[in-house]
């Protein structure tokens, strides 16, 4: 039986399971997927439980997005639920630990590896294996202004030769960046602001109820007025 070849192994697992996350994505709007994105990571900044979650979510989401971005936005688009967001994972988790199988090798291969494969050093296979693993799967540890002076370092420079290769320069790309921070920001604020209206609406209406002693159909009546909500 030849030898199996565990590049050609990975490059096959990772060619099939990219080809099924584009198909998964192919007829989604772009928008309910990055609302299951969105809801991921507000669920998982609020809770300590581990079940569901992706084993490397600062590479596994923007890996997602990406494939997402990369094909046109379907005229008929249909949701992305939670059948979908579950396969998804699960797409996601075989493609980004496809790696291991260049240092761990499944029992099924054990038997069938090339004598080259052999020659790596235990230990060598031992320390590399997981310092490749967490270079792959995590995340840049910088901050937005970190990634953008590299970016106006590294790339800035290239600005017509990126235009003329992607349609888009790097410049350009930033400048559309900063305007989404902007709005998003704005948006934020105006949540904080109007959550802090709120707050401070309702407990002066409480008080007030409690002091008249007012009733239920009562309290419903004035928090149902549209000079209140004003």
């Amino acid at each position: 039986m030849p030898a199996i070849d565990p590049k050609q192994t990975l490059e096959q697992e990772i060619t099939a399971g990219l080809t099924e996350l584009r198909g998964l994505l192919a007829n989604c709007s772009t928008y309910s997927v990055a609302g299951w994105c969105l809801a991921y990571h507000m669920h998982t900044a609020h809770s300590n439980d581990l079940k569901g979650r992706l084993a490397s979510p600062a590479k596994q989401i923007p890996f997602l997005l990406g494939v997402l971005l990369s094909r046109p936005e379907p005229t008929q688009s249909s949701d992305f639920g939670k059948a979908e967001w579950e396969q998804a994972k699960s797409i996601l988790e075989r493609l980004f630990s496809a790696y291991i199988c260049l240092y761990m090798p499944t029992r099924e291969q054990l038997g069938n590896l090339s004598p080259e494969w052999y020659q790596v050093q235990v230990q060598v296979r031992e320390v590399s294996m997981p310092a490749f693993l967490h270079y792959f799967n995590t995340g840049l540890l910088a901050s937005v202004q970190q990634i953008e002076e590299r970016i106006t370092t590294y790339l800035v420079p290239f600005d017509a030769k990126l235009t003329e290769a992607i349609g888009i320069s790097a410049s350009q790309a930033l400048a559309i960046c900063q305007w989404i921070s902007d709005q998003l920001q704005k948006s934020l604020d105006d949540l904080q602001e109007s959550a802090q209206v709120e707050h401070e609406k309702r407990l002066k209406l409480l008080e007030q109820a409690q002091n008249e002693e007012w009733s239920l159909d009562a309290l419903k009546d004035t928090v149902q007025d549209p000079d209140f909500c004003r």
